[in-house]
Formats: C-alpha cells, structure tokens, sequence
C-alpha cells in the first residue's frame, strides 16, 4: 500500500485513494532542503520539462514531435482512443490537437473567470468542456472538470496511475540535451512534482475523453505564466486527415487583476510580476522561454537599448507601464 512505502512503487491496482496519498507523498512533494533546491532549479526549465513529458505521454499536443510552431497537424481522434471512464494502457494518439483553448492567468479571479467562460461555453454554445483550476477547495478532484463536473473517483485513479506507469517506463533513461535543458540542471524526474503532474493528467483526461469528447479546454495558470506548467500550447493550423476542412486553433489568452503576489518567486515588481504573467502569450515558446531567457533583466535591459536606437537618444531609461 502506499501509505507502507510512501508511494516509491505502484500498486497493481488503480486506487483513488492510493492515488492522492502518492500525491501527497515524496514522490511528488519536495520535502528536504535538497528536493527543494532542484525543484526550484528546475522552475524556468519548466516548459522543456513539461514537454518530454507530453511526449512520453504520446501527447503532441503541437504537432510539432519537439516542440515549437508547427504548421499543420491532424485535427481528428482515431477511432481507437477510448473515453476517459474506459480508458486503456494505451496512449493516446499524437495526433489529437484540441481546437479550442483559453488559457488564464492573473492574481485575482482566474478561476471564477474562467469558471464563468466555461458555463457559457456550454450552456449556450452546447460545447463540451474539459477544464483544469487549482486550488481545490473540498476535494483535488475539483481540479479536473468535464462539463463543470468533477472527474470520479474512479476516473483519477485510473488517470493518474496510467499516466505514472507510462512515465515510470523511462525511469534510468539517460537525459539527452532536450531533457535536460541547459548544463547544470539534475536529470530530469522520471516523475514529475505534484502541480506538473496534475497538469498532465488533466490533459491525459481530456485527450482521452470520447464520450463526451471535448471541444474546449480551459487552462488556470498555477503560478505566473511564463515558466507554469500550463503554459504547453501554441497556435497552429489543424486539417483534417479524412477532409480537405482546415481550420486555425483558437487560443484565448487572458489575464485578470495583477497585484502583489508570491513575489519572492516572480518578483518585487508589478512589471516583474506583469511580465511573469505575460510570459502566456509568447508565440514559439521552447525556443524563446528558458533557462537561457534571461529573465526579467535581460528583457528590460533590451527592451531600453531598442527604445534608444528607436529614439536616438542615448541614456535615457524606460520603464514598463501597466
């Protein structure tokens, strides 16, 4: 049982209960000074991480097999994937790429923002929605949502032991360049931290869910934007394998209030913070958001040598205004 080995080993069978005590345990929790400091190593990695993941997963979710902006990619589901409440230890196709996508970030009223899109997505649009908040209030199944409901019990078990057996199959594969971003990074988890992990399994859940199948996925940015674990689609093109029908993926991208918050992580500035949370509408992201970004300093310090070209006048200093 879990509770006997803190989670290191997965049970032969697909308990909920097991599943959230795993959660809860080291596997996913950084819980010593040194599991803290790697985690937080990781942290501007997050994206690259998050995408060796999706793909271990089989979700491509840009069509894209390494990330980037991809041009065109299959629109439809096979006929094989089966729905979430049946679903098989097969993993679903590369080519599922959802069409509709909003995506939340902000300080205050992301979740009642996006909580209020999606009633209206499917009370008056008659679209069937899959959507990711945090924090739960009651119970973590609040995070995963099909049509405003909450997944069962039986649905996140399956989920999240499906999605830990898949990633535990690459446990002791060596790192390549791609996993492991810049030098001086540990290798990449072969299980991800409790947010990362969520994060895939509500979007193994909604690449899954035939029945019904999802026309709209709502994402809630954990913390920031930028580097958040959510932060893993791009727009693109989606044909469709059986017709000559193309049709552009809708990406809604918005932010609520921005005010003072985990300021130790983003920073002690409204523009850091602004800018952290900005990070949501980078286009192309694997290529532009990273360890070697720079951070909030390398982009001011751009931002004022682009002004004083475009201005001509040397020495004077813009600041973002909100």
């Amino acid at each position: 049982m879990i509770s006997a080995n803190n989670g290191n080993q997965s049970p032969q069978s697909e308990s909920y209960d097991d599943a959230v005590s795993a959660l809860m345990s080291p596997v996913h929790q950084a819980t010593t000074p040194a599991t803290i400091r790697a985690a937080a190593a990781r942290r501007t990695n997050t994206l690259n991480d998050m995408n060796v993941y999706l793909m271990r997963l089989g979700l491509d979710l840009n069509g894209s097999g390494v990330g980037g902006v991809p041009l065109v990619a299959s629109v439809e589901t096979p006929s094989t994937s089966p729905s979430a409440d049946a679903a098989s230890d097969k993993s679903p196709s590369a080519k599922y790429n959802p069409q509709l996508i909003f995506h939340v970030t902000g300080t205050k009223g992301k979740g009642s923002t996006l909580s209020l899109t999606e009633s209206i997505l499917r009370n008056s649009y008659n679209l069937n929605t899959g959507m990711f908040t945090s924090p739960h209030l009651v119970c973590i199944r609040e995070r995963i949502r099909i049509n405003g409901v909450p997944i069962s019990k039986q649905m996140f078990g399956r989920v999240y032991w499906r999605v830990r057996r898949r990633l535990e199959e690459f446990d002791g594969e060596a790192n390549n360049t791609v996993e492991n971003g810049d030098d001086g990074l540990s290798p990449l988890p072969t299980l991800p931290g409790y947010f990362r992990m969520l994060t895939l399994m509500a979007l193994y859940t909604f690449c899954y869910c035939r029945q019904p199948k999802i026309d709209a996925i709502l994402l809630e940015v954990g913390m920031g934007g930028r580097y958040d674990a959510t932060n893993v689609f791009e727009p693109m093109i989606l044909q469709s394998a059986s017709s000559n029908t193309v049709l552009r993926r809708i990406l809604v991208r918005g932010v609520t209030l921005i005010d003072y918050d985990h300021t130790r992580v983003l920073g002690s500035t409204l523009e850091q913070i602004a800018w952290e949370k900005g990070g949501i509408f980078v286009v192309d992201k694997l290529k532009r958001i990273g360890r070697g970004d720079g951070g909030y300093d390398s982009f001011l310090k751009g931002y004022n040598e682009k002004k004083e070209e475009e201005s001509g006048s040397e020495g004077r200093t813009w600041q973002l205004c909100l």
